[in-house]
């Protein structure tokens, strides 16, 4: 990311790779068979370099949720909070992705059928927030009087999303273009750096703002993107 300009960016829109689930099968991979603290210490280093490459009127959001590792449950949005407030962000928000299918439940659980959205800023006072851009997707038998609130139900998309290449934690592009229509202005940049298939260039584009996206895993991955750009794929 050392690329990108100095205060260039005016939203980051991600989703970290999971902790110790799955093997990418790329070198740098994050997640893998690392500690937890090994984990959150190699996420902070890309969460420097987005506070770098961030206006200061920008925000960041981070799609997250909790894991349950040995029975033992790691909550990974505070962390990643306790992080990102380290480095200089201040948390505005905590958005509830809720979603129709969700991670199943062992015996003595319940099902997980919601993710966190993590909203920050770099300056707490003035930073670009376009709310009136959401409302023609008002409920008005409930947001009628605060306008659109923070629990969104956004139906999730499972299994592959192109040439037979399944993507473990497909977001909706639904949920990213709201980020970028309240955050952004047209020919704003947009930025991913964990862009996986693509999901935040594809909704950056559609509307119409620029967009950079990082993968380390261009082998499967470049593909996929390509297609969805090319096919116009969006879930």
């Amino acid at each position: 990311m050392k690329e990108v300009k100095k205060e260039s960016v005016q939203c980051v829109v991600t989703s970290p790779p999971y902790w110790d689930l799955k093997n990418y099968n790329v070198d740098g991979q994050i997640g893998y068979k690392e500690t937890y603290e090994e984990y959150h210490s190699r996420l902070e280093t890309v969460w420097k370099e987005c506070y770098r490459v961030l206006k200061k009127d920008g925000s960041i959001w981070i799609n997250v949720h909790s894991k349950m590792h040995n029975s033992k449950t790691y909550l990974i949005p505070l962390d990643i909070i306790k992080s990102l407030n380290k480095i200089g962000f201040f948390l505005k928000d905590i958005l509830i992705w809720h979603k129709s299918s969700g991670i199943p439940s062992g015996a003595r659980r319940f099902g997980q059928h919601y993710e966190y959205i993590l909203f920050f800023v770099k300056d707490k006072k003035n930073f670009k927030f376009r709310k009136e851009s959401l409302d023609s997707i008002i409920d008005y038998k409930i947001d009628s009087l605060t306008g659109i609130g923070n629990v969104w139900n956004i139906h999730k998309k499972a299994g592959s999303v192109g040439k037979g290449v399944p993507h473990p934690a497909l977001y909706p592009v639904e949920m990213i273009r709201r980020i970028i229509k309240v955050s952004t202005d047209k020919t704003d940049i947009v930025l991913d750096p964990f862009l996986g298939s693509g999901t935040t260039t594809l909704a950056a584009m559609e509307l119409f703002r620029s967009s950079i996206g990082y993968e380390l895993n261009e082998k499967d991955y470049r593909p996929l993107i390509e297609n969805r750009i090319k096919n116009n794929i969006l879930v």
